[in-house]
């Protein structure tokens, strides 16, 4: 055997020694200590070889690794591949049986270094990184070495966090994590380890916050008392960045939180982000800030009741602000999901120009998508695809065609975003998106009568897809609104048996107010009440007066909620459609429901302003009109008169240029006004007279409208009318 020449060696021996010094010196600049250490690693490996110094060899190689995977200068991931190569060297040696220590501490390492790349198979390195901390655990067990066993317990369920975050079923990976961080708490308590043991319970938090399943709720509570636990430890005074982060953390596990009040949550979240925001700053620690800044926009968009408007115009302000930090050059995965964001917040936000409001939400999406193309982040392209067909449908447009060709828009966008969002994929999502196609698709008119309705059952088979994912017992809120979604589309089809659609819309949205309670979600337990009224209104038969009781009934419960001061216009809709029942409920006192009929109208048209809601305006007038002229009573010519002073305020509006049709219908009941006149005494042929005018004017637009039912009683009525003038002349 021929050995090392003595110099070699000790010459290796020095350059080895003054390495491990370099490794270690914290004075001066880090990154040229640790490029100093390699060299002298690597001067030492040439005195060393694994025949002659095996131990030697190894360890030398061991170090190398540990410059290597600590050197952040020059090519970072270049530098870790050098590291593994060092470690999977110093194996070779460094055996279980030879050396099981050092053995388990290259692992360590190894698996570290592994679990730090993340070109290439990041999910391949996260598994090889497992294999070498499990590898290493056989040497570090439960009773022997018990704080490094602890330690290695809690950075294996930091790798499965990790695993979790990029497989679509994280499931398994993220219970594996929990029992990883349960192991290492068997050791660690609060008085002998106390940071550890804080450090442990923070990742535990993470963990059990990001477990999906039927024990979410648990399984968040657990996560806030594990974040609140390690509160105890990491305070601003001690640990300022670890109580930041905790309180980050704390805050998105509220966020999540999907039972309680769903209001509270929210607003202790903003509470745990705005913690955060005392440390995090954008000087100190800009990234940190902005992701908070971010979820801090998520909760204000999400926080129901109160200001809601004001909540959103908070969360545009902290996504305004994430952006600074979040730039497309050096963050252009974090800048398109905040863009994602603040197009989502546009989307709802009322104040200002509404239509604007939604152009700029779509810039928005439109921004995400230059990053999130189809192939680099397939899901996150679907979830911008899905928002921007919200935004294109409730953009209203200057003309019906208009509205059309953004509804058309719409569906595009949600038909894109399900070629990723299958239903084997991503269940939630596809049923998410099959239930706004369906919203798409019941809001869309059509060409003509037939298309609509075709729309309409496409928008129930959407519906009724979605539907075979949401469930009463797993996704109750998701339920009620399809289910509301759906009562909605029966209650428009005129397909089939007109009746039967009816009755299923009942059912349906007495299915959605099992959910919807008055008590934890208002507005939607409020808006389902209208619905069931309207289709109340809607259901004719021997039973009608009956249902139109309840639809009065349905609109007297929404108006607990819809009050004038919180929501004005649904408080003008609940008493317009309140009018309308009162104004052909007959009963025992037809005079008396038509009295209430006009307070309702009246009642509308404090919010319907010519002004503000010109259309609405002008339907409440032609109906009020309605109403005078069939009001009983002694005082038929001042009634009628009110009748045709309504009319005359709708036809401001109602043009025979914009609205030819309810111009018409508008004339004919004008018409009806002036003839019921003429049997008073006092100017009974020009009364007549106005009145033919009133019905050749709306008989013109009748017959070119196609309106054949509409012509022929118009035609019927206007001969009447001209007979009974003919008889006042001669």
């Amino acid at each position: 055997m021929i050995e090392k020449p003595v110099q070699n060696r000790e010459a290796a021996d020095r350059q080895y020694k003054l390495g491990v010094e370099y490794s270690g010196l914290q004075e001066g600049d880090r990154q040229e200590n640790l490029l100093r250490a390699i060299a002298c690693f690597q001067a030492a490996l040439e005195g060393y070889d694994r025949e002659g110094c095996p131990v030697e060899w190894a360890a030398t190689q061991h170090h190398l690794g540990d410059a290597y995977r600590k050197l952040s200068q020059g090519d970072s991931e270049g530098n870790l591949m050098r590291a593994i190569a060092c470690y999977k060297a110093a194996l070779t040696v460094d055996t279980p049986p030879v050396s099981p220590q050092d053995w388990a501490a290259t692992q360590v390492n190894l698996g570290t270094v592994y679990r730090k790349l993340l070109s290439g198979k990041r999910q391949a390195h996260l598994q090889a990184a497992i294999a070498c901390y499990e590898a290493a655990l056989h040497v570090y067990e439960d009773g022997a070495h018990t704080e490094e066993w602890a330690r290695l317990q809690n950075n294996l369920g930091n790798i499965y966090c990790d695993l979790a975050r990029g497989v679509s079923e994280p499931q398994v990976c993220l219970e594996q994590a929990v029992a990883c961080y349960e192991a290492a708490l068997r050791f660690y308590s609060e008085q002998e380890y106390p940071e550890a043991w804080a450090i442990t319970q923070h990742n535990l938090g993470t963990a059990c916050s990001m477990l999906p399943g039927s024990e979410r709720q648990g399984n968040i509570e657990r996560a806030i008392a594990c974040f609140e636990a390690a509160l105890r430890v990491h305070t601003r005074e001690a640990f300022p960045m670890l109580w930041a982060a905790t309180y980050h953390n704390l805050g998105n596990a509220y966020s999540d939180l999907p039972g309680g009040d769903r209001r509270v949550n929210l607003q202790r979240a903003i509470a745990c982000y705005e913690q955060s925001l005392q440390v995090y700053t954008p000087e100190q620690a800009p990234t940190d800030w902005a992701s908070t800044q971010n979820n801090l926009g998520n909760a204000y968009r999400n926080l129901p009741g109160g200001d809601q408007q004001g909540s959103l115009e908070q969360a545009v302000a902290c996504y305004r602000r994430a952006l600074q930090v979040y730039t497309r050059e050096r963050f252009p995965a974090e800048w398109a999901r905040t863009q994602n964001n603040l197009g989502s917040a546009y989307s709802y936000l009322l104040v200002g120009e509404r239509e604007q409001n939604l152009e700029q939400a779509i810039a928005c999406f439109q921004a995400a998508l230059q990053v999130y193309t189809f192939n680099a982040y397939p899901t996150d392209w679907a979830r911008a695809q899905n928002n921007l067909g919200i935004a294109y449908a409730m953009l209203t447009g200057a003309s019906p065609e208009e509205r059309q060709r953004y509804l058309r828009k719409a569906i595009a966008c949600f038909q894109a975003a399900l070629e990723v969002r299958t239903r084997e994929a991503t269940p939630f999502d596809w049923a998410a998106t099959q239930n706004n196609l369906g919203n798409a698709y019941r809001n869309l008119p059509g060409n003509d009568g037939q298309e609509r309705q075709a729309n309409l059952e496409r928008a129930i088979s959407c519906y009724e897809a979605a539907l075979r994912v949401y469930d009463y017992d797993t996704f109750p809120i998701d339920w009620a609104a399809a289910q509301n979604n759906l009562g909605n589309a029966y209650a428009t089809l005129r397909t089939g048996e007109r009746r039967t659609n009816l009755e299923r819309a009942i059912i349906c949205f007495q299915l959605a107010l099992r959910v919807y309670t008055r008590e934890q979600f208002p507005l939607d337990w409020a808006r389902a009440q209208m619905n069931l009224g309207n289709t109340y209104y809607n259901l004719i038969g021997e039973d009608e007066q009956a249902n139109l009781r309840k639809a009065i009934a349905c609109y007297n419960q929404a108006l607990q909620v819809y009050t004038r001061e919180q929501f004005p216009l649904d408080w003008a809709r609940a008493h317009y459609n309140m009018g309308s029942a009162y104004s052909i409920s007959q009963g025992e006192d037809r005079a008396t429901n038509l009295r209430k009929a006009i307070s309702c109208y009246e009642q509308a048209l404090q919010v319907y302003t010519r002004e503000r809601l010109p259309v609405d305006w002008a339907a409440a007038q032609l109906n009020l009109g309605n109403v005078y002229s069939n009001l009983p009573g002694d005082d038929v010519r001042a009634n009628q008169q009110r009748a045709i002073a309504c009319y005359l305020n709708a036809l401001q509006v109602y043009t025979h240029e914009t609205f030819p049709v309810d111009w018409a219908l508008t004339q004919y009941n004008r018409g009806n006004a002036y003839v019921t006149l003429s049997n008073e005494e006092g100017e009974r042929q020009e009364n007549l007279g106005r009145a033919i005018a009133c019905y050749q004017a709306a008989l013109r637009v009748f017959q070119s409208h196609g309106m054949q039912q509409h012509a022929r009683i118009t035609a019927e009525t206007l001969k009447k009318a001209q007979e009974t003038l003919q008889k006042l002349k001669f």
